[in-house]
């Protein structure tokens, strides 16, 4: 919240609009976590306006419930105190609490002054006269094999940690075939001791007594050492006697609301601004007061509903699905539509597909001939027929040649673009089937003639 110092209509204020104070909390990631107490005092000597920050402020409270900040003032701006739901959480004077201090320094350091390139703050140096010793091994392990270890006797080599309880017995009522194969839960093997254990044996490590790691000069001290550099001091330009009836807050003359915020649920009411720290209070208890205990008495309310267990896991669930649905309604809708389309095309948009015919297997399977006829003379007539044709005609001529007369195949002519060659086809034996005469006849079909296509 800002106290503006100046009239500024609603559609010219922004960031840089000028404000006497600034309070309230700033929670940013983890590197931002205070309540803001600033203020801004004009330097009558530099002419410019000066922010003063205080230090150490409050942290902010970070639950879900509402709270209440309350800064005041007191009588002759010498002193502050902020609350937090009422309850005090920083107090101090103006004259010491502030960065930078609202008194200025008489000196400052010379933005100017520069570091000259011969001055020496290196207190130590490496000895210059220092050499590595001819036993001095930079390649020496840290570690090596303790060489009064070994392998004990009784060690097992191929037995393993754990083995299958022997004394496990299958349950009662343990069916194989649901349950699958009874495998037996596995304890530790009785062979395996600290002494005698079990697996790879391996060589423990000690530490290398000849080790001594990379080797470094000795230091000593720097005889060209002067000591750390600063800037040296100049007057200060701005500085001025701030004496102490001077003001900390200058004139408020508008009250704005500067948010910046990633989160949803940020919510603001109930903004006093007064002469009593006893008029703010009062007014807390008809404003915040009554929703802090609401909201304290839901919480009791949660717990309780928490140990029911299935109703408050049950509700937690339609409220967060609730909460997604509101903050993604966009998105929800729009997935929707894709869904319902999608599935109406796959359920009533396809094509409907043509019934598959499983041939009867008892029927006459026609296969061509080993050995067909070539070099057939262009232009001369096919003898062809087809398999309904052919299994009727057969049959006629078995009814005792009855139809014997229709029982020719059709000629067929030759389709125009082929190379006029013909082939003998023969059908597979089969089972003969009784037939009346009734039955051949209607079987019986008229040869068809096709020409070309």
């Amino acid at each position: 919240m800002k106290l503006l110092a100046d009239k500024t209509p609603a559609d010219d204020f922004n960031d840089k609009t000028r404000y006497s104070v600034m309070f309230g909390p700033d929670k940013c990631g983890t590197d931002t976590n205070k309540v803001h107490f600033i203020t801004q005092v004009f330097n009558p000597v530099s002419e410019e306006w000066v922010e003063h920050h205080l230090k150490d402020a409050p942290k902010v409270e970070t639950d879900k419930s509402t709270h209440l900040y309350t800064l005041v003032v007191k009588k002759g701006q010498q002193e502050y105190e902020i609350f937090i739901d009422n309850k005090s959480k920083k107090k101090g004077k103006f004259l010491d609490d502030f960065d930078p201090p609202f008194q200025p320094e008489k000196e400052i350091e010379d933005p100017d002054d520069k570091k000259p390139e011969d001055w020496v703050d290196d207190e130590k140096m490496d000895d210059p006269d220092a050499v590595k010793p001819d036993d001095w091994d930079e390649d020496a392990p840290r570690k090596i094999l303790d060489p009064e270890a070994s392998k004990p006797e009784c060690w097992h080599d191929d037995e393993p940690d754990e083995v299958a309880d022997p004394d496990a017995e299958i349950p009662d009522g343990w069916d194989e075939e649901d349950d699958g194969k009874f495998e037996a839960p596995m304890v530790a093997n009785p062979l395996c001791t600290e002494e005698c254990g079990c697996g790879e044996w391996e060589h423990p490590m000690i530490n290398n007594p000849d080790y001594k790691g990379k080797w470094k000069a000795p230091r000593i001290d720097n005889p060209d050492y002067v000591g750390p550099w600063k800037p040296r001091n100049i007057p200060n330009p701005a500085y001025y006697v701030h004496k102490p009836e001077d003001r900390r807050v200058s004139d408020i003359k508008g009250l704005a609301i500067d948010i910046w915020t990633m989160n949803k649920d940020v919510g603001f009411d109930n903004v006093f601004l007064g002469k009593g720290a006893g008029d703010a209070y009062a007014f807390s208890q008809v404003s915040w007061k009554p929703k802090n205990v609401h909201e304290e008495a839901q919480k009791k309310s949660k717990k309780k509903k928490g140990t029911d267990g299935e109703e408050s896991a049950v509700a937690s669930l339609f409220s967060k699905l609730r909460d997604f649905f509101n903050e993604y309604t966009p998105h929800c809708v729009f997935t929707t539509i894709i869904l319902v389309i999608t599935l109406s095309w796959w359920c009533c948009g396809r094509a409907d597909q043509g019934p598959v015919t499983i041939p009867d297997p008892t029927d006459d399977r026609i296969v061509p001939d080993e050995k067909a006829e070539e070099d057939a003379p262009a232009g001369d007539e096919t003898k062809t027929t087809n398999e309904d044709q052919t299994l009727d005609e057969t049959k006629a001529t078995e009814d005792k040649g009855e139809v014997g007369e229709c029982s020719s195949p059709a000629k067929v002519a030759t389709p125009a673009g082929s190379d006029g060659s013909t082939s003998k086809k023969r059908r597979k034996p089969k089972k003969k089937e009784k037939s009346n005469r009734t039955s051949v006849a209607a079987r019986l079909r008229l040869p068809r003639h096709t020409g070309d296509r």
